[in-house]
């Protein structure tokens, strides 16, 4: 599998202001007119306001960190091991936890695939490699292992919230990684931003969680969003089809054309939209410098009551087409609040969901 390096841009000067992502709804640059209005009364800034606005639901220094992917106790890794993630339909055969739909006996014969990190030695064609010097393992009929790519977006908007989006994402796919591991079925991770930042090896096995979540745990913030490209790079790079579960926010362009292009792969997908709150209602009034966490370019708005009712309809109406549009692809999308702690998504939201059982 080819890996790239993460993106290595130094980071940019902080601008004093209010930096949120929540205006990204309907794109950037002239979009945001759109949204916010185009009107003298609406861009113009006091020129005396001389105030500077703190992100909103929040106090300054209180910006509320989740534990670190690795920080599950051992109650809730118990916990874990009796969930399954759910597939609609299993991608292809392997002697792993699963009863396969097709027919068969444990020993009969369906295919061969090449050797990775953590297969059984017990399966490998010596024959093959005597031949070839190349590694194969051999492919039952009667189990299956589920291979699940957990595609967590690592664009500068994730790094925001009171609760962080991003530690939230982190948390989530670890979490959802490690009950894959423990039904023996195979974990494929990976951070994007504008393009495939970072991708682990496949990872099988109970006894390799740590590795899962050390992979999780280092994912930092990139830059810039370009879902449609980097899930379009992931789709072509990947042979192993499977589950794409994507943990995002999904403030980005090309979302749905990225979606497509793993469709159209062989990939069943999963959305999992990650929201912080204050994103669906923000509490502003007045003159504000409006930031975009990914490229510094700032708008100037006087935030009024008209402007906070266009901006909540316009939110809802992104919201209710993006799922539109998931149900529509038969991809399952599944909303999650930040200040919805990961025990109570994974044991009742993602189980109502059908992502996990």
């Amino acid at each position: 599998m080819t890996t790239e390096e993460a993106n290595q841009d130094e980071p940019r000067p902080t601008r004093p202001g209010l930096k949120i992502p929540w205006f990204k709804v309907a794109g950037s640059g002239a979009n945001w007119r759109r949204v916010l209005g185009n009107t003298p009364g609406l861009l113009r800034r006091s020129a005396n306001s001389g105030t500077k606005d703190e992100v909103p639901g929040t106090t300054p220094g209180s910006r509320i960190e989740p534990e670190g992917p690795t920080v599950f106790d051992d109650a809730f890794l118990r916990r874990l091991e009796r969930l399954q993630v759910v597939a609609r339909r299993q991608q292809g055969a392997n002697f792993g936890g699963r009863r396969s739909r097709q027919r068969g006996s444990s020993i009969e014969f369906a295919d061969y695939r090449e050797y990775a990190v953590g297969d059984d030695l017990r399966n490998i064609d010596w024959n093959i490699y005597g031949r070839s010097d190349r590694l194969f393992v051999k492919l039952r009929e009667d189990e299956e292992s589920l291979v699940i790519h957990l595609i967590v977006d690592t664009s500068r908007s994730m790094d925001w919230g009171a609760v962080s989006k991003l530690g939230h994402a982190r948390r989530l796919a670890s979490a959802i990684g490690y009950a894959g591991l423990c039904s023996s079925d195979t974990i494929v991770g990976a951070g994007i931003s504008d393009r495939v930042a970072v991708a682990s090896p496949p990872i099988r096995g109970k006894a390799s969680y740590r590795r899962l979540f050390q992979f999780f745990g280092t994912l930092s913030p990139a830059w810039r969003t370009d879902l449609g490209t980097s899930l379009r790079a992931y789709a072509a790079s990947h042979r192993q089809r499977g589950l794409a579960v994507i943990i995002s926010d999904l403030l980005g362009p090309g979302v749905h054309e990225g979606i497509a292009a793993l469709l159209e792969r062989g990939f069943e997908v999963a959305v999992m939209h990650v929201i912080d709150p204050t994103e669906m209602d923000p509490d502003l009034d007045g003159d504000l410098d409006v930031y975009d966490r990914e490229t510094g370019e700032v708008l100037r708005i006087t935030v009024d009551d008209d402007l906070a009712t266009r901006y909540r309809a316009r939110v809802a109406s992104w919201l209710a087409e993006t799922e539109s549009r998931c149900i529509a692809r038969q991809v399952r999308y599944i909303p999650i609040s930040t200040t919805t702690p990961i025990q109570e998504f994974l044991f009742h939201d993602a189980r109502a969901r059908r992502l996990l059982a």
